[in-house]
């Protein structure tokens, strides 16, 4: 019996580890901390300079230089792979 355990506490070990990978790499895949940080930075915009925002292209930060905008489709796409992973996981 204690070996058993032992294994199931190796292989769930195992598995948490390849989770972890596998998340890791969607994310750098992905760009998610890019999109993040696009998104933040495109609220914060809209925010404080709303009627000055193009609505295509790339807008000027406050700081100078210019974000790419981001693009909605892609945006719902991630959102959809990020749904139906959670949906494998709790369902």
């Amino acid at each position: 019996m204690d070996h058993m355990l032992h294994m199931l506490t190796v292989r769930q070990r195992q598995c948490d580890l390849d989770i972890k990978n596998l998340i890791l790499e969607f994310n750098k895949n992905r760009k998610i901390s890019r999109r993040v940080q696009q998104v933040s930075e495109s609220i914060r915009n809209s925010q404080t300079n709303s009627a000055n925002s193009p609505s295509l292209g790339h807008y000027r930060k406050a700081s100078g230089g210019f974000i790419d905008k981001l693009n909605p489709k892609d945006l719902d796409a991630i959102i959809a792979e990020i749904t139906l992973m959670h949906s494998r996981v709790t369902g």
